[in-house]
């Protein structure tokens, strides 16, 4: 299981780390801190068509207070920061051959330092809340690596709001696990999207497009052709 972002808690509670209840209040929790910490004038960028470094680079030559944030893929990439930040890099990166850069509908400036305090109340929050070693392989959201301990995935829960989401690395880790049908929950298929692009021969499904019986078929029917 792997979630990005705020779905890293939804990956947990399927993997069987936390229940669904403790989960929902530490996300209720995290919503509630990151709007308090940065109110107005902040956001992300998502930018399509240059690479990290390349991004990085557009960043320092702004000189503006902005951040990596999500690397969703190797030329999908979200920067995060406050408005006029964000609006220096975007003219930067599309001047510099970006196919496209445009702002999400976010409000605060996700995975950077900027979060740092309202990382470290999650942190304490977390303390009280029981989370089991996962049932199912569990995927971080920082190290794109599997976490198999309860206080890792803890630690991973209360601080990727401060910390960058390496998505397409997190995606590589579950094919190497032997990952090779990906199943997207609602809402939306931009993961599935994600996911056949990174590992074309892996089939992908988002349970968007199709009710829940005809989505258990597919799934069957892809297993027995990987199997196959």
């Amino acid at each position: 299981m792997a979630g990005l972002s705020v779905g890293a808690y939804g990956a947990a509670v399927v993997s069987g780390a936390i229940a669904f209840d403790d989960a929902l209040k530490l996300v209720r929790l995290r919503a509630r801190l990151m709007e308090e910490a940065y109110p107005h004038g902040y956001g992300m960028l998502a930018v399509l068509g240059l690479n990290e470094r390349e991004i990085a680079r557009a960043i320092a030559d702004s000189g503006a207070d902005a951040f990596i944030g999500n690397l969703n893929a190797p030329r999908q990439i979200v920067v995060s920061g406050s408005d006029a930040a964000l609006a220096k890099v975007r003219e930067i990166t599309l001047a510099r051959g970006a196919r496209k850069a445009e702002r999400l509908a976010v409000s605060v400036p996700l995975h950077r330092v900027l979060l740092e305090d309202a990382a470290a109340q999650l942190i304490d929050a977390a303390r009280d809340v029981r989370i089991d070693a996962p049932r199912i392989p569990y995927i971080g959201n920082r190290g794109a690596r599997v976490l198999r301990r309860a206080d890792a995935i803890r630690k991973d829960l209360a601080t990727n709001l401060r910390h960058p989401v390496r998505w397409h690395e997190s995606t590589i880790a579950l094919s190497e696990l032997g990952a090779s049908v990906f199943v997207e929950l609602p809402p939306g298929q931009t993961l599935t999207q994600l996911a056949a692009e990174a590992l074309p021969d892996a089939a992908t499904i988002a349970m968007d497009t199709a009710p829940a019986v005809s989505i258990a078929a597919r799934v069957r029917t892809a297993c027995r052709r990987r199997q196959a």
